[in-house]
């Protein structure tokens, strides 16, 4: 018999009735043995859970506050033994309180990748699966550039596309958060207000992208007046939801490089940042605003150093939290070596997505646990958390790696355990382990352009000779798909069908025929390609977010 329910003080509240509702199903779905649970809560200041009584029942799972039912029922679950046989209940006891206020998730949705296309019951559901991971923040972001204002059908649809979704996280008592860029536009800004974009990206380098050219100069007549009251519009259309934060970001897209903004990062920026900061104040008093620091530096100097300086010299009321991060290999060196300027704290938003890899999740799972443990060694200690940056569900265990460590540190390596324990079954965890580590260590590739003579006569008529594969390495991938193989007869049968399986059996399969084929595309590598296709919804992917198939490779590689 399996039974869940709350006490007599829980009953009633939305997040009980919530964790009850997972957890009965997931207890039924792993075929639990007889059980009973009982949820309860404190009149408690923090997220974290309690998990006590015998494992013949009742166990109780008891939260300090509403928010930490669902990461006490995920516990539960992740350390529960789950094998063909059924479940028997988790034998953990104890209690376990989140360390890092801010444990952040961003959806990136654009490119008609999973968040963007996906139907919105399995996005949704995700957002409640990542609840169970001690997730309390959920960011997203409307991209002025993609529409000509709010009345733009496209626009409206995505309006209610995101509303859906954090509504959703509402749901699993995890807060929302919107992403602005400073001087973002619509596509129909006006011409004579446009930022200045004669020197290149930002004005700092001779490579133009990462830019649309309908951003705002914040120093031309009326440049602000634009970026306050188009700003004002759209934060009234997410007026409505739980909106705990706000980030205002400096760039890809953004800046401007005439003589009275530049250096952005030092001057422009931050009369526009503080500008908007005051438009959402107006809209959403109760919000909290994030400042990112994304790509200072990267472009040109002295914006991290005349930051600080104005920061610290005079710290806007509103700068509570930075998010300081660049994608690559190493935490900011100017927060590390001197901390938050202004006395804000700390955030980070580690690349989980795009590291090293092209197109994004184009080959399936590409779990990170070395990477991240090294991103997190560096700076986690002086972090409140932080959102990594999410292109679809294909990272999923780098999200829950990087939910532990805001949770309590929790190393990776123990992540990686509970993880494969709770979705794939209690004896395939030491074969995941080294799965998970092969993958890592096969994990740069991308697509090569090159003459290739054997591809020219293996492909067929109209696929372009030149596209093939490049990989780091492909050293025992051939004995991970084995491996993979191996731990798949034994699962549990639900976890056969659960996507995170078959992202990771489809990443060893690919790996190996891509080690047989020495880079050149086979029907096998096509058909898990599509498969991929079909998991992301990707009929529509734009072009980083597209799987390297053959119709994908027609289409941008061509001639």
């Amino acid at each position: 018999m399996i039974r869940v329910r709350a006490t007599k003080e829980a009953k009633g509240e939305p997040l009980v009735d919530a964790a009850a509702q997972v957890l009965m199903e997931e207890l039924t779905r792993r075929r639990a043995k007889r059980v009973e649970v009982v949820l309860d809560l404190l009149d408690g200041e923090d997220d974290g859970f309690e998990i006590d009584g015998s494992p013949r029942g009742p166990i109780k799972i008891i939260a300090h506050r509403p928010g930490g039912l669902m990461p006490g029922v995920g516990k539960f679950l992740r350390t529960s033994r789950w094998t063909n046989a059924g479940l028997d209940p988790s034998r953990w006891r104890g209690a376990s309180v989140p360390e890092r206020p801010i444990r952040g998730i961003y959806f990136a949705t654009h490119f008609h990748n999973f968040y963007h296309n996906a139907p919105l019951d399995e996005v949704n559901a995700y957002v409640r699966d990542l609840a169970l991971w001690g997730c309390n923040t959920l960011a997203v972001w409307f991209d002025m550039h993609h529409y000509t204002g709010l009345a733009d059908p496209a626009a409206k649809e995505m309006i209610r596309r995101l509303h859906s979704i954090l509504r959703a996280a509402e749901q699993v008592g995890i807060a929302g958060a919107l992403v602005t860029i400073g001087n973002e536009g619509y596509a129909d800004s006006p011409q004579e207000l446009r930022a200045d974009w004669t020197a290149g990206h930002d004005g700092y380098t001779s490579e133009p992208g990462g830019h649309y050219h309908d951003e705002i100069c914040p120093s031309k007549p009326g440049g602000l007046d634009y970026i306050t009251s188009t700003r004002r519009e759209m934060l009234r259309a997410f007026a409505d939801l739980d909106i705990r934060f706000t980030w205002i970001w400096p760039y890809d897209q953004g800046g401007c490089t005439c003589g009275r903004c530049a250096p952005w990062g030092a001057n422009g920026f931050l009369r526009t940042a503080d500008a908007v900061a005051g438009v959402i104040g107006e809209v959403m008093p109760r919000t909290e605003i994030i400042l990112s620091t994304w790509y200072f530096d990267h472009f040109t100097s002295g914006e991290w150093d005349g930051f600080a300086k104005a920061a610290n010299e005079a710290p806007p009321k509103w700068l509570k939290y930075l998010l300081a991060d660049d994608s690559g290999d190493n935490y900011p060196a100017h927060t590390l070596a001197h901390g938050a300027p202004g006395g804000a704290k700390l955030l980070n938003f580690p690349e989980i997505s795009m590291y090293k890899s092209f197109p994004w999740g184009g080959y399936g799972a590409n779990p990170l646990p070395r990477h991240i443990q090294s991103l997190w060694d560096s700076a986690g200690s002086k972090l409140s958390g932080g959102f990594p940056y999410s292109e679809g569900i294909y990272e999923d265990l780098n999200k829950a790696i990087c939910l532990g460590h805001y949770w309590d540190g929790q190393d990776a390596a123990e992540t990686v355990r509970e993880y494969a324990s709770n979705y794939f079954g209690s004896e395939s965890v030491e074969a995941v382990e080294r799965i998970v580590a092969g993958m890592e260590a096969r994990h740069a590739r991308s697509i090569a352009l090159r003459e290739d003579p054997a591809a020219a006569k293996s492909n067929p008529p109209g696929f372009p000779a030149s596209a093939a594969f490049k990989c780091v390495s492909l050293s025992g991938a051939a004995e991970t798909l084995a491996s993979a193989r191996s731990v798949e007869a034994m699962m549990p049968t639900s976890a056969k069908k659960d996507v995170r399986w078959r992202l990771l059996a489809l990443r060893a399969e690919i790996d190996a025929e891509l080690d047989r084929s020495r880079g050149r595309m086979t029907d096998v590598l096509d058909a898990d390609f599509e498969e991929l296709a079909r998991i992301y919804h990707a009929d529509r992917a734009g072009f980083p977010v597209d799987l390297p198939r053959r119709r994908m490779l027609r289409r941008y590689y061509a001639g």
